[in-house]
């Protein structure tokens, strides 16, 4: 990818010719026909499922291109109808499959408008078509990002980014503000209500301090208490200066509560339901790794 600009594709897969949703629920690699395209290494691309015996089309799962092409049979013939074409030597990539629990997403699931602007919706022939970084973002912020990463700190990196004259496009998920609002508050209520559960009495303070709920318990001991939401799976979370001193000075009366894998309604972007609960009490910020993603620099003289 060095030089490079990762590119956005949408696969094109016709049941008639390979059975795609039986290859991924049953490989995690596969390789695909990719004749006359620039598709290479590092990009990255949807399935686009074509309508098939129960009439659906539309996004059945991401994919990550391991390889440029080369001229290959296909890895796994035993989806593919025509054997014929299963082996014909032609340039093909290898590639990984990532299955979001929510995909599918068929074009006639609500009001999925961005999937009746993509070239492949209104392909006639062909395999392989551009997506473009607009059209990219808007289908990760369906999804909940790509899997493994933190959309909150692609939108942070975004907007540093923004700010120090290198505005950058496509190159990844970037949360939008009302829906990082609408997770903040989310994930709010759900901690709130889990910690009232274990007997707390628990304020909102985020207002006005560094932490954001002040639990208290009978005794009068208190537990200040960080809130995270995500749709990625919580390994990766995103911090100011002053949440990491707070938690560093008031050690062990801290918790982190992490509410991951929050589910977005593509009908609804705003609607938001599920979420796994992750806590660590006391949180102790030296067990994870602290990685800067910006700094000031103050020039001197």
């Amino acid at each position: 990818m060095q030089g490079r600009q990762r590119n956005y594709w949408a696969f094109l897969a016709n049941p008639k010719v390979y059975n795609i949703e039986k290859a991924i629920r049953e490989q995690e690699e596969d390789s695909w026909t990719v004749p006359r395209s620039d598709v290479r290494t590092g990009d990255r691309a949807i399935i686009w499922k074509a309508k098939g015996n129960d009439l659906h089309r539309g996004i059945v799962a991401l994919v990550e291109i391991l390889t440029d092409p080369i001229p290959a049979k296909a890895r796994n013939g035993e989806y593919w109808v025509d054997q014929q074409k299963a082996n014909k030597q032609i340039d093909r990539v290898q590639v990984r499959y990532l299955v979001p629990s929510i995909l599918p997403l068929w074009e006639d699931q609500g009001d999925l408008s961005i999937l009746k602007e993509l070239s492949v919706a209104r392909a006639t022939g062909g395999t392989v078509f551009h997506v473009t970084p607009d059209q990219w973002d808007t289908i990760m912020e369906l999804v909940g990002g790509w899997p493994g990463s933190a959309p909150e700190i692609a939108s942070a990196e975004s907007v540093i980014a923004e700010y120090a004259g290198k505005r950058r496009s496509g190159q990844g998920y970037a949360i939008n503000a009302d829906l990082r609002r609408a997770i903040e508050q989310y994930s709010m209520q759900q901690a709130k209500a889990f910690y009232e559960e274990q007997g707390w009495s628990v304020s909102d303070v985020s207002a006005t301090h560094s932490y954001d709920l002040l639990c208290t318990s009978a005794t009068g001991k208190e537990l200040h208490v960080e809130v995270k939401g995500t749709t990625s799976d919580g390994a990766q979370i995103l911090l100011t200066a002053n949440e990491l001193k707070h938690a560093q000075n008031f050690y062990p009366n801290v918790a982190l509560f992490i509410l991951a894998r929050i589910q977005v309604d593509p009908a609804a972007p705003g609607k938001l339901k599920g979420g796994e609960i992750q806590i660590r009490e006391p949180w102790d910020i030296r067990e994870g790794m602290l990685s800067p993603i910006a700094f000031t620099y103050n020039l001197r003289g």
